[in-house]
């Protein structure tokens, strides 16, 4: 498998594999699922696909989980499924990864499918003739169901503070231009 960024086939692959998962699930029926995404970086995205949704029930991410590891469009080779509430962009590794830190609780939330659909190009599975077998890990990084409403909230920076950090960036001892920020706390 090449590294990313091997060429722009690897982008268009994420990018449709990520449409005809969306229609998989809308097709399938599965009620509150906002997005999906294949991430180019995890070989040319068949290899991570994250899913926002919207919970309505007991079991939604499990089933939203479940579901997408076996929908026809990511059955093949996926090995990662991550489940995350609608307040956090599937595009955005960042916001991915701060859902893992924050609303995933290893221990209960990841569930594994053994002997799966795989490829015979995996190169983790090192002898060829366990490579059509795989494996998935379903990630759940939503909020606790159980505790939707009383879950904590998210901090936001103030749009005030932001500014008056981001006019003394360079003064602070910053090379780069400070992070652009769309997204703050509401008073």
């Amino acid at each position: 498998m090449a590294k990313f960024p091997s060429c722009e086939i690897g982008a268009y692959y994420a990018i449709m594999r990520s449409a005809r998962i969306l229609d998989d699930l809308e097709r399938i029926g599965v009620p509150g699922v906002v997005g999906a995404y294949a991430h180019p970086a995890a070989a040319s995205g068949w290899g991570i696909v994250v899913v926002s949704m919207q919970q309505q029930y007991a079991g939604h991410a499990a089933q939203v989980l479940a579901l997408t590891a076996q929908c026809p469009a990511a059955a093949y080779y996926t090995k990662w499924i991550i489940a995350v509430d609608d307040d956090i962009d599937p595009t955005d590794f960042n916001e991915v990864m701060w859902a893992l830190s924050t609303r995933c609780h290893p221990a209960t939330d990841i569930d594994l499918l053994r002997n799966t659909w795989s490829t015979g190009l995996d190169p983790s599975q090192y002898a060829a003739e366990d490579r059509p077998y795989g494996s998935k890990a379903l990630i759940n990084a939503c909020k606790p169901h159980r505790h939707l409403k009383q879950f904590p909230a998210s901090t936001l920076l103030r749009r005030e503070v932001y500014e008056r950090v981001a006019a003394r960036w360079s003064e602070l001892g910053f090379a780069e231009p400070p992070p652009k920020l769309t997204v703050f706390h509401r008073d």
